[in-house]
């Protein structure tokens, strides 16, 4: 009688465990297939309030009377919703503006790994870097909004530079003042998660 009850309880035992052991090999199996499908990282930018304002360069968006503008030839949009919420969409590009290396979608960015271009971010601020460490994107929170900073390459191969004004420039002009850009975040970005270098 004790054997069949000991019996029937571990039949019951490793029965429950399969269970359980296949529900943890297929969610496993599903979050690898997903990353591989998915190969990017995702972070946002800082969210804004209706009453905020964006700043880019020397131009404050904060009160535009439009949906969208556009920001190079690589069409950077900020997109006001009817509530007032801005989004920027845009694409950031390699040196000679061939090869996409990273997405923002709707205040989402998406960066392509493996083409030496690095990101890092907080709770109040974003960038993404060059392979030569240079920032050609920021975003950081200020007490009015976000203030953006933009030093991206353009289809035509030229540099798309938010300074005072904005301007397309020739690469010879962008390097001095993409050298002259200083980094928020300190670098390899999965080595400091979130660590400021100013």
């Amino acid at each position: 009688m004790i054997a069949l009850f000991v019996g029937v309880n571990a039949t019951w035992f490793i029965a429950l465990r399969g269970q359980q052991w296949t529900r943890e090999a297929v969610r496993s199996l599903e979050e690898a297939t997903n990353e591989a499908a998915h190969p990017t990282r995702r972070f946002e930018i800082p969210s804004l309030q209706p009453d905020e304002r964006v700043l880019i360069g020397s131009v404050s968006y904060g009160k535009v009377s439009h949906d969208k503008l556009t920001l190079g030839d690589s069409d950077y949009e900020i997109d006001r919703s009817p509530e007032g919420a801005f989004y920027l969409s845009g694409e950031i590009r390699d040196r000679g503006g061939s090869n996409v290396v990273a997405q923002l979608k709707n205040s989402r960015l998406y960066v392509f790994p493996g083409l030496a271009y690095d990101f890092n971010a907080d709770s109040s601020a974003i960038e993404v870097v060059d392979p030569e460490s240079r920032p050609v994107l920021q975003f950081a929170r200020d007490e009015d909004g976000l203030v953006g900073w933009i030093g991206t390459y353009q289809k035509s191969g030229e540099v798309f530079v938010c300074g005072d004004p904005c301007a397309t420039v020739s690469e010879k002009e962008a390097l001095p003042v993409l050298a002259r850009q200083r980094r928020i975040f300190l670098y390899p970005g999965y080595l400091h998660p979130g660590a400021r270098e100013r």
